[in-house]
């Protein structure tokens, strides 16, 4: 396993390394050595200009730098996945004990149905989906609980942090929260608005700040699916 900043060196790494690449495709894709006035990369077949980049690449990138950051972010990777198996353990089987109940009404209402709709020769994989869909629904429910749990001890330690802050600030660093309890109706307040304004959105993050975060949110449901996979394979 490796840390944060084994990670972030790896990344920067990587940044560099494609950085200089794509500075070197640049100039190569405005390359003019005859001297015709047209560019080296309008004169050739896309196969060869394919092979041309190939060569940029394979004299650019040092694969040794190469597959050491990609085995350093791959091992955060798995740090992340465990880390969080551990944490969110309980969602997962609560999720796959929802799947089971699924399942079994599945079972009887719309695996009779699937077979009687369906070729004989699909009809191997009707069961074997069904345990799978369900169960993904099921983690998919348990992740929506646990969405709300986790949005509403995000908004009280949001509230309070918050709160006590500004306490801080207005009063020039001399409030003192053991002697106050303005700041707990004060941050209890934030909670509840920062908790039902998250509600009210469906925890998502409005435009145009989504759109900041769209690499953050691609992240997130990757996590989320691999670790429902893990559950319905482990299952």
């Amino acid at each position: 396993m490796c840390g944060f900043e084994d990670a972030k060196k790896a990344i920067v790494q990587l940044y560099h390394q494609f950085s200089s690449l794509h500075g070197k495709i640049m100039a190569d894709d405005h390359r003019d050595e005859d001297g015709d006035g047209v560019k080296d990369v309008d004169e050739i077949s896309s196969s060869e200009n394919f092979m041309r980049k190939l060569d940029i690449f394979v004299l650019t990138v040092k694969p040794e730098k190469l597959m050491s950051s990609l085995g350093t972010i791959y091992s955060a990777w798995l740090a992340i996945l465990a880390v969080l198996q551990i944490q969110f353990a309980k969602t997962v089987a609560l999720g796959t004990s929802i799947g089971d109940v699924i399942e079994k009404t599945v079972g009887r209402v719309v695996i009779p149905m699937a077979y009687e709709l369906l070729e004989e020769k699909y009809h191997d994989w009707i069961p074997v989906l069904s345990k799978y869909i369900s169960r993904a629904v099921g983690v998919s429910i348990a992740w929506s609980v646990q969405s709300i749990i986790s949005a509403f001890h995000s908004a009280i330690r949001g509230g309070f942090l918050a709160a006590r802050m500004w306490m801080k600030y207005s009063t020039e660093g001399k409030f003192d929260a053991s002697e106050s309890y303005l700041d707990e109706a004060l941050g209890f307040g934030l909670a509840a608005v920062g908790f039902m304004w998250q509600f009210y959105t469906g925890f998502t993050i409005l435009f145009p700040f989504n759109l900041l975060f769209i690499p953050v949110d691609i992240l997130e449901w990757t996590i989320r699916m691999t670790m429902a996979d893990s559950a319905v394979a482990a299952s």
